[in-house]
C-alpha cells in the first residue's frame, strides 16, 4: 500500500542527495572562501540547508505536477480503453500528497544538513 508513495518519496531524496555530492567539491571551495573572509561554521551548515531548500523548491512542486498530469493521463486512457471498469472521475488525494511533500522536504533537508557539513579542516584552495 504504501509502496507507491515509498518509491517516488524515495527517488526525491535521491535526487536531492545526489545533485548535493555533485555539487560538493564547488560547495567545499566556496566554503572554505567564506571561512576565510569570517564566515562561522554555523553559517556555513545554514548556507548547506539553503542550496537543499533551492534544490527541493524548484523539484517539488514541478513532481507535484508532473505526477498529478502523469495521474490524469492514466485515468483518461483508462476511461478511453475501458480498461480496469468504470472510471468516472479523477480525485486527487491533497492530505497523502501533502504529507508526501513535507516527508521528501524533511529528509531532503536532514539529508542536505549531513552531506552539507562544512569540513573541519578546510584545504588551501587552488586556482580554478
Amino acid at each position: 500500500m504504501l509502496f507507491p508513495v515509498a518509491l517516488p518519496a524515495t527517488l526525491a531524496v535521491a535526487a536531492t542527495a545526489i545533485s548535493l555530492l555533485l555539487a560538493r567539491p564547488q560547495s567545499v571551495r566556496d566554503l572554505a572562501t567564506m571561512h576565510a573572509v569570517g564566515a562561522t561554521g554555523s553559517f556555513l551548515r545554514r548556507f548547506a540547508l539553503i542550496q537543499a531548500g533551492v534544490v527541493l523548491l524548484s523539484g517539488v512542486p514541478l513532481g507535484m505536477a508532473a505526477g498529478l498530469g502523469l495521474g490524469f493521463y492514466q485515468v483518461a486512457w483508462n476511461r478511453r480503453t475501458g480498461m480496469g471498469g468504470a472510471w468516472l472521475e479523477t480525485v486527487p488525494l491533497w492530505g497523502p500528497q501533502g504529507a508526501m511533500v513535507l516527508a521528501v522536504v524533511g529528509a531532503g533537508l536532514v539529508t542536505a544538513s549531513i552531506i552539507g557539513r562544512p569540513p573541519k579542516e578546510f584545504a588551501r584552495r587552488g586556482l580554478d
